[in-house]
């Protein structure tokens, strides 16, 4: 006697179209993605994984009172150095892509912005 209720074979809570379909949405996904996305935001990921620890393990070595002067520090440099040179890093690579455009190369830029760096 049937219910009218379908069979399936997948188990609770699984996608419909088997694994096969999630790796095929996956590659996709990647797919789409400009060349350098992955291995930028591992190290974006690793880079905040270690900063964290840093932190964590200078304020347990160092108490509230040393740390407090390492944490101004730490906050102003993440806060104001993006602020300072972004900007900076932004006008550099307009030039460069405009001299690239034009043919020009970007020797001499380099040379002028180096001693800012």
């Amino acid at each position: 006697m049937s219910t009218g209720a379908r069979h399936d074979a997948r188990p609770p809570g699984s996608p419909p179209g088997g694994p096969g379909r999630i790796s095929s949405l996956t590659r996709q996904a990647v797919a789409v993605l400009p060349e350098g996305t992955i291995p930028v935001s591992v190290g974006l990921i690793i880079t905040g994984a270690t900063a964290y620890a840093y932190l964590i393990l200078t304020a347990r070595v160092l108490g509230p009172a040393k740390y407090a002067p390492l944490s101004v520090l730490w906050a102003m440099v993440f806060l104001v150095g993006p602020g300072v040179f972004l900007p900076l890093q932004q006008e550099v690579g307009r030039l460069f892509a405009q001299r690239r455009v034009e043919g020009k190369g970007t020797a001499s830029p380099c040379r002028v912005i180096s001693p800012i760096a």
